[in-house]
């Protein structure tokens, strides 16, 4: 998932040498895959994506699959695949479509938590970091709601 939202396996970039299996066959392709599938409420408020959901005929759900690849030269390139679910991907139309496909990746702020630490303290760091962004979000989301109080009281 780290390598999904955030480009980057326990903090640095992928390298296939590291990160893929030494036991893969002699000539096989060197990929790596990860998909997901979202439940992504339309009112959602990314610019553009209301859009982007009703030309694809998908009003609250996406699947999303990214495959990174070892190219002849060495480097490594990354392709992006979406659809209403993992079985049924297509390549982006357009670039609106790469733009909103990114807005979702983006907007999802996944904090990879290694192993190696004791992960109520870095639950507790990363809430803290993210403490200011939750707060403008709630005040933006219900600052024409009289019960804002109420939902962030709720929250706690």
């Amino acid at each position: 998932m780290d390598l999904f939202f955030n480009d980057s396996i326990d903090g640095r970039s992928l390298e296939f040498s590291k990160d893929l299996s030494a036991h893969l066959p002699a000539k096989t392709e060197k990929k790596i895959g990860v998909g997901i599938e979202l439940e992504y409420p339309a009112t959602y408020g990314l610019k553009g994506n209301q859009d982007f959901f009703a030309a694809h005929q998908s009003p609250d759900r996406v699947a999303i699959y990214k495959e990174w690849t070892l190219a002849p030269s060495g480097s490594t390139q990354c392709a992006t695949t979406f659809g209403p679910d993992l079985d049924t991907l297509k390549k982006p139309n357009s670039a609106s479509d790469d733009a909103a496909i990114a807005a979702i990746v983006r907007s999802i702020k996944y904090h990879y938590v290694s192993n190696h630490v004791r992960p109520a303290d870095k639950v507790a760091e990363i809430l803290e970091a993210l403490r200011p962004e939750i707060m403008k979000t709630w005040k933006n989301t219900y600052k024409q709601s009289d019960d804002f109080l109420d939902h962030l009281t709720s929250a706690a």
